[in-house]
């Protein structure tokens, strides 16, 4: 045995395989220990593992391959479904994702999770305004475009391009984010639009959201915003700046994901690239499975804000007409359950049908009531709203909206009229597929809030067996029998 073992050992090192520049057998062979060690995917709840003595005999049989061609012949084994996962060497998961519908278009993006003990008032959408700083839209085309998207557990980092540029693009996207320097005129330059985008009229509602999330959720971290505001504006500095950058050049949690027309080798190529440029990075990814507990605090009371205490910019004022001032804003904030739970499905038709309610409700049509709605605002402990924008009498609309909860039709009504409303959940599902950029997020949400990168493309099977009676009881638990909290702006 040991004598074997000293020829197998000895033919091995006679092996030139040429990596990053160099000669580093034992790199390329832990290089493919890790990714064997990390080839499990979860899908289903089946599981494959690639057993690590193949590879022996992969590059043994390989040896005139590229290094391309030889991962994605392990690619093609551990393929499940659409979707390939692999560790880098330091640990940082990959998921990439061969789309069904976007051929034109690939996607990609890094995943941070937010360190919940460092957010507060001052440093609120911070990740946004480096993002801005390091990719203005200046440089965005009809062939690029970079795209970021925020809250308050996660963030997202990306680009979509056409699929021709796409190696190019995502190795420069990379040396951008990780090597760049983040400059004081760039990062003025950030500030200064974000400024601007805040002295918008139509920034109000997001205002009064943010009043409303740091009353419902004071105490934790849900309670800041995740955008910018105008006293973070004010108060993060290029120093802070420049340390939450580098933070995130070294993080622990990220998670990277790509989506579009993928096969075996295109997706070699990209986990070459990443293990070359982030290979080293160390992971803690534990740290995106201690989901948060932060609940929301909703009391049966009633709260009235007016517009001048709310609003601080004057330009915000000086830009909004007199109609503008005299209308109401009203949100009701509950408790709804998190994406896992079992009856989430069936509450996620029961505010669809609701907010076909409100749609259709002639006394807010009569009462010029628009945007009325219901909504989730998602977190891992998600909040539930029902809204109403622009509303010239906030006493009748919330009495109203109050009435409407009493007009959903009961379980032998549903049971007639509930496969539309299926449907339209459905078609809401699917739309995700219609470019990569919207299924990457799609997946990213499945990722984070589900455990699983591929749970959302099981989500129309599973909402078809959803019945009429599980979501009468959904919308009797969270609308009927608990309290919803009311936030008026007037």
């Amino acid at each position: 045995m040991m004598e074997q073992h000293k020829r197998l050992k000895n033919k091995m090192l006679k092996i030139k395989i040429f990596f990053h520049g160099e000669c580093y057998l034992f790199r390329l062979f832990r290089f493919f220990q890790q990714i064997l060690q990390s080839f499990v995917f979860h899908a289903s709840k089946n599981i494959f593992v690639l057993s690590f003595s193949s590879v022996l005999l992969l590059l043994s049989s390989c040896m005139t391959a590229s290094k391309t061609d030889e991962i994605s012949v392990l690619l093609d084994k551990v393929k499940t479904g659409r979707f390939f996962q692999v560790n880098l060497s330091g640990g940082i998961p990959v998921v990439i994702k061969e789309s069904t519908k976007d051929f034109e278009q690939i996607s990609f993006a890094m995943i941070f999770q937010n360190d919940y003990s460092a957010l507060n008032e001052k440093n609120a959408g911070a990740a946004r305004i480096i993002f801005n700083s390091l990719f203005p839209d200046s440089q965005n085309s009809e062939v690029f475009s970079c795209f970021d998207s925020v809250n308050s557990d996660y963030f997202i980092f990306g680009f979509s391009c056409k699929k021709e540029i796409f190696s190019e693009k995502a190795e420069s996207f990379l040396d951008e984010f990780f090597s760049a320097e983040l400059t004081a005129n760039s990062f003025a330059r950030a500030v200064r639009e974000c400024q601007l985008s805040l002295a918008q009229p139509s920034v109000l509602p997001e205002l009064f959201m943010n009043q409303v999330r740091s009353q419902v959720f004071s105490g934790t971290p849900y309670a800041f915003s995740p955008y910018p505001t105008q006293l973070s504006l004010n108060s993060l500095s290029f120093e802070q700046a420049q340390e939450i950058l580098q933070n995130l050049r070294v993080s622990s949690s990220m998670k990277i994901v790509s989506c579009g027309d993928f096969d075996e080798k295109s997706a070699a190529s990209l986990i070459l690239l990443l293990e070359k440029k982030i290979g080293k990075i160390l992971s803690a990814d534990s740290a995106l499975e201690n989901k948060p507990h932060f609940e929301p605090e909703i009391k049966n009371t009633q709260t009235i804000t007016d517009k001048f205490q709310l609003i601080e910019n004057d330009l915000i004022l000086e830009r909004m007409n007199a109609t503008e001032l005299s209308e109401s804003l009203l949100l009701g904030c509950f408790k709804c359950p998190q994406f896992s739970s079992d009856d989430y499905l069936a509450f996620a038709i029961s505010t669809i049908i609701f907010d076909s309610i409100l749609k259709n409700s002639p006394m807010l049509v009569e009462q010029n009531a628009i945007s009325t709605g219901c909504g989730i605002l998602p977190l891992h402990i998600p909040l539930g709203f029902i809204s109403s924008m622009h509303s010239p009498s906030s006493e009748k609309t919330l009495q109203t909206l109050k009435d409407a909860i009493m007009q959903f039709p009961d379980k032998t009504e549903l049971s007639r009229t509930l496969m539309p409303y299926k449907k339209h959940y459905a078609r809401q599902l699917i739309l995700a597929y219609n470019s990569s950029e919207t299924e990457l997020k799609s997946l990213v949400s499945s990722w984070i809030y589900l455990g699983n990168p591929a749970e959302y493309t099981s989500r129309i099977e599973k909402l078809n067996s959803v019945t009429a009676g599980q979501v009468c009881l959904a919308f009797q638990k969270y609308f009927v029998m608990q309290d919803i909290e009311w936030f008026i702006l007037e």
